[in-house]
């Protein structure tokens, strides 16, 4: 097998099969992760039923799970159809000395607004579109593949978890990168598709504006990108953050309008977001983004864990494991 890239939780395996020469194995989380996540056999039943439905969701913009096994180390694998292109996050950031090479691509503005656009219709697919509700928990720039034609595959899908609409959320694990967990989450545990619109505003951002959401190389006060277009925006600066190797071709509208939904996105109030379903046609073009202020608004009055190290908060009986990308 030939290792892909690398994941906080994960990291994606090319296998290669008799029938089917390019299949990959996803491999989801390691023993310490199951161990964090599934405390019982009755949690593992729970996270084989819940993967096996999910398993027969269909779009086009989701990354169709095959199957899934298990090993006796207690690493858990899923097995989906391969995306030669790899990740989005590979084509939006400079290499790295650290990085394996691979290909990439420049993402021009058109490509760039094809794949939110894409990534959109998959979480409004997740939240509204099926008999049950299914939050991904996990949305994040390298959870999201290409195709042959750069379209966006939501893919990763071993932390989500389904739930009747409208039912409460309950208390559970929470395994995620920080930047892309929206703070009530954090301090709660409690998942909601209001926390995957979070994560799909932080991934509007980087796609605008070629960097990682959190990024200890930057100033202090440029290090968490929401913050760091907050502040611009406050500032009458906002097209300041755009990618500067996009030189400018792209149209002026589209990159405010992607960068005002990434914030309303990512508002610390989970209430002030939009659905998914608001989204896509904001993206579309066919509704007009709502206004949106000019200086970050107060949260709900919980602190977000900073720190550059990995944390572990206990809350009741939860356990939320939050690092760096």
């Amino acid at each position: 097998m030939e290792l892909e890239m690398g994941q906080l939780f994960s990291c994606f395996l090319k296998g290669v099969g008799w029938e089917q020469p390019e299949l990959p194995l996803v491999l989801l989380m390691n023993t310490e992760e199951l161990t964090l996540c599934f405390d019982s056999r009755q949690g593992e039943r729970e996270f084989a039923a819940e993967v096996s439905t999910i398993g027969m969701l269909r779009h086009r913009n989701i990354v169709q799970l095959l199957s899934w096994c298990s090993e006796s180390q207690g690493h858990y694998y899923l097995v989906c159809e391969y995306m030669p292109n790899g990740s989005l996050d590979r084509h939006l950031y400079p290499r790295t000395i650290s990085q394996k090479a691979g290909k990439r691509f420049f993402l021009t503005w058109k490509e760039r607004m094809k794949i939110l656009r894409g990534i959109a219709a998959a979480l409004h697919c997740l939240h509204e579109g099926w008999r049950q509700q299914v939050i991904h928990r996990d949305v994040k720039s390298s959870n999201v593949m290409l195709d042959d034609d750069l379209n966006a595959m939501l893919g990763d899908f071993g932390l989500a978890r389904m739930s009747d609409h409208f039912r409460n959320p309950t208390t559970t694990c929470v395994a995620g990168t920080y930047g892309f967990i929206a703070p009530e989450v954090a301090m709660t545990g409690k998942y909601t598709v209001k926390s995957d619109v979070f994560s799909f505003g932080a991934v509007c951002l980087e796609v605008v504006c070629g960097r990682r959401v959190y990024d200890k190389t930057y100033p202090l006060d440029e290090t968490l990108l929401v913050d760091f277009v907050w502040e611009k925006l406050s500032q009458g600066e906002l097209l300041s953050v755009v990618d500067r190797r996009l030189e400018g071709e792209f149209k002026v509208e589209e990159v405010e309008t992607v960068l005002l939904l990434g914030l309303l996105c990512s508002h610390p109030k989970p209430g002030e977001r939009p659905t998914m379903q608001r989204v896509s046609e904001i993206l579309a073009g066919s509704v007009e983004l709502p206004p949106i202020p000019r200086i970050k608004p107060e949260g709900d009055h919980y602190a977000y864990p900073y720190q550059n190290e990995e944390r572990r908060l206990f809350l009741s009986d939860s356990e939320i494991r939050i690092r760096p990308e």
